[in-house]
């Protein structure tokens, strides 16, 4: 075996084992549907390698070449698709057809009218075209970070070089006549070189798109709440302790009440309903502004309204209590209403967000303590540096 032949053996062991790791990928997050198609991208590299090192020994190698041209094409067809699926992005209705008449021109150049280099030339120029059109994609997609930006460059490269190719063949050696000719021709040797550099680079973006995609979902794991899908404590305070030193803000605590007696009089399942519903009003309320929900444990939901006043953070939780108590919980009859106390507090210049909780913290005892059902608003005047008090009283 010549050092042609060895690099072409090692084309479809390198892609084997990449298609596997994929594969195992993949089995480990099997709604990321991308991760399985870049598993079958270098599965179909490595059975196209393979067929092409088959293809050495053989002398009449027509549907050979043809097999494995159509396999390294699918290649690329399942490497942009990946990449595309992953930015929510379709790419049948483009990918698909370029991949048929690639076919159809090796069938053509491969029997009806034979050659060797128009045969090479048209499938190479299939898989640039898709890899160029989802380079093209990836860097104009809003949602692209870095990963995605070098996935596209190294998708415009392979692109160049797939098209440069055939032209540099034609230049150096003419058109190649035989198939025999093939291995240890410019064509052969540029193409596995260019296989070993690009499949190698992509997989190495593909396996760093895959780690900083499964880093980011621990993330949001690690802060949001499962039961309502709001931030829980630790995003709460991870998020509002960034955003509230920028500006004026206000905070709202929010508890259902009375809630012990919903989960023992009607069960768990309609307390968890509740409070995802509590979860929903206070997120439908603070959709369009930049403030941040988050559930505290248990019933007790925090708002973080940012450049909030007093008569704007009076308004959001007089509404914010109506909204509830006008709200229907299933398993909870009408006749049993659930309602919330929110106390507020709306913070001074300079004031630290964990002194404002304890401000509204104050607050929402006091709510509780007088009839529930009501909306009071600690405000700390900056003459006196004393708390005083905004009550608004539920219906």
């Amino acid at each position: 075996m010549d050092r042609s032949q060895l690099l072409s053996a090692g084309l479809p062991v390198i892609s084997a084992a990449l298609s596997v790791a994929f594969f195992c990928s993949w089995l480990a997050q099997k709604r990321q549907g991308y991760i399985l198609d870049w598993a079958l991208s270098y599965a179909f590299g490595a059975l196209g390698a393979g067929i092409g090192l088959v293809r050495i020994s053989i002398a009449e190698a027509a549907w050979f070449s043809f097999a494995a041209n159509a396999l390294l094409v699918a290649m690329a067809y399942f490497a942009v698709r990946g990449s595309m699926r992953r930015l929510g992005r379709g790419a049948e209705p483009v990918l698909l057809p370029i991949y048929a008449l690639t076919l159809l021109a090796g069938l053509w150049f491969g029997f009806v009218q034979p050659s060797i280099l128009a045969r090479g030339s048209f499938s190479s120029l299939g898989a640039a075209i898709m890899f160029a059109y989802g380079a093209y994609i990836m860097l104009r997609a809003d949602s692209a970070d870095t990963v995605d930006r070098l996935t596209a460059i190294a998708f415009g490269l392979t692109a160049f070089a797939l098209v440069g190719r055939p032209l540099a063949t034609y230049l150096f050696e003419g058109a190649l006549q035989h198939e025999t000719e093939v291995t240890g021709s410019w064509w052969g040797v540029s193409f596995r070189i260019l296989a070993m550099l690009s499949w190698v680079s992509m997989a190495v973006l593909f396996l760093q798109r895959i780690t900083s995609d499964l880093l980011h979902d621990l993330r949001i794991q690690t802060h949001t709440d499962p039961l309502t899908g709001v931030l829980n404590r630790r995003g709460f305070f991870a998020r509002a302790s960034a955003a509230a030193p920028r500006g004026a803000f206000a905070v709202l605590l929010c508890d259902i009440d009375e809630f012990k007696r919903v989960n023992d009089g009607f069960g768990h399942k309609a307390g968890d309903t509740v409070v995802r519903n509590l979860a929903a009003v206070l997120t439908a309320a603070s959709a369009p502004a930049p403030h941040s929900v988050g559930r505290l444990g248990g019933d007790e939901f925090v708002l973080l309204l940012a450049g909030a006043d007093l008569i704007r953070t009076r308004d959001m939780a007089e509404r914010l209590r109506a909204a509830f108590a006008a709200t229907a919980h299933h398993g909870v009859p009408p006749a049993h209403p659930v309602t919330v106390s929110i106390g507020g507090a709306v913070a001074f210049p300079g004031e630290a967000l964990d002194a404002a909780l304890a401000r509204a913290d104050a607050a929402l005892y006091r709510a509780k303590q007088n009839r529930r059902n009501c909306v009071e608003i600690d405000i700390l005047p900056l003459a006196t540096g004393r708390s005083s008090l905004h009550r608004v009283r539920g219906g």
